[in-house]
């Protein structure tokens, strides 16, 4: 399904997109939140994270542990 992204936080992605983008396993990103360590959006039941913030953590060359 394809749909507009929001003009602030760009497309959402679900944890199993993002934790390939960003080369995480996706067990990784549910910890993050959990912790509180990555932000999210929750639609519906189902969480999804901005583009936004991938492409800065993707920015700033993260590594693990930068969060």
């Amino acid at each position: 399904m394809e749909y507009e992204p929001l003009p602030i936080c760009g497309k959402l992605w679900n944890i199993p997109q993002t934790a390939e983008r960003l080369g995480l396993a996706p067990k990784t990103l549910r910890n993050w939140i959990f912790e509180g360590r990555l932000s999210f959006f929750k639609i519906g039941g189902s969480v999804r994270i901005s583009e936004k913030v991938v492409l800065e953590l993707l920015a700033r060359g993260y590594r693990r542990g930068d969060i």
